[in-house]
């Protein structure tokens, strides 16, 4: 597993936008298969600098649609098919993906009528399944994919995912404030990857803004209904008996290491990384 993008919606020059992939062998002779999770800003960059053949991803799937989320998915569709894809994309997602790639797919008809001799037609279209609920998104190959929804504000339904192969168990948490099915999801996997907000970091930045204590505390309190902080991060993490918490999507992008890793680390015995972009894990 590949963390792709760290960052967040705000533009930061040394992380890009949420993105992680799964790459998965069922043999040492078999071929290896890539599972991209969520979209962000320069997806597709990243991809290449972690020599991923990304224009044959398998699967791409959307946790939400936020435009962190899926900002990087006209790039990757357009470039892949550019690069030589041939086949469609299969996309899976909540209900808009349908619209949402409908609506990529059109925003650039004028670009493929001027390149129809060089690319396939294939290569341009999408297959998409939309998830309405928890459970099996796929089964194949050995690899089974489960969803499960998680609370963020009123992006309703957003999803985390988790991926089981025979011999490891990964979960994606997309964007979410603490819930019992993100830990029964991520229950014994080998690693969970999951959102943060450091809330003693965002605190000083709202107050190097000169945002009054009021106010702050209004902002906490929508950011307590999207997003996981510091003091609650490791509990989950440790209910959910996780072998290995990545941290990503980090809130903000400037923020103290040491005091985040020690906030969460008094409550979660097991590894933590701070991921930077295409840490492996």
């Amino acid at each position: 597993m590949t963390v792709l993008g760290t960052g967040s919606p705000m533009v930061s020059a040394t992380r890009a936008g949420p993105a992680a992939l799964i790459t998965y062998q069922r043999r040492p002779d078999s071929p290896a298969h890539h599972y991209l999770v969520d979209a962000g800003r320069w997806v597709s960059l990243r991809l290449e600098q972690a020599g991923i053949p990304w224009p044959h991803l398998d699967a791409v799937l959307f946790t939400h649609h936020h435009m962190d989320h899926n900002v990087g998915w006209s790039d990757l569709l357009m470039s892949g098919w550019q690069m030589g894809r041939a086949k469609p994309w299969r996309v899976f997602g909540p209900p808009f993906t349908s619209t949402f790639c409908a609506a990529t797919h059109d925003a650039f008809s004028y670009d493929r009528q001027h390149r129809p001799v060089l690319q396939s037609d294939e290569g341009g279209r999408q297959d998409v399944t939309e998830i309405t609920g928890a459970g099996p998104v796929f089964d194949e190959d050995g690899l089974r994919v489960t969803a499960a929804v998680v609370p963020h504000g009123d992006c309703v339904p957003s999803f985390a995912f988790r991926f089981d192969a025979p011999d490891r168990s990964i979960v994606i948490s997309g964007d979410c404030s603490p819930s019992e099915a993100l830990v029964e999801l991520a229950a014994g996997a080998d690693v969970l990857v999951h959102e943060i907000e450091h809330r003693a970091s965002t605190r000083a930045q709202l107050e190097a803004f000169g945002l009054p204590e009021a106010d702050q505390e209004r902002v906490f309190a929508v950011m307590a209904e999207w997003h996981t902080d510091e003091t609650q991060l490791g509990a989950i993490a440790q209910a959910a008996g996780v072998g290995k918490l990545m941290l990503t999507h980090y809130i903000p992008d400037a923020f103290d290491p040491a005091a985040l890793a020690a906030a969460i680390s008094s409550t979660y015995t097991g590894d933590l990384v701070l991921s930077d972009d295409l840490t492996v894990g």
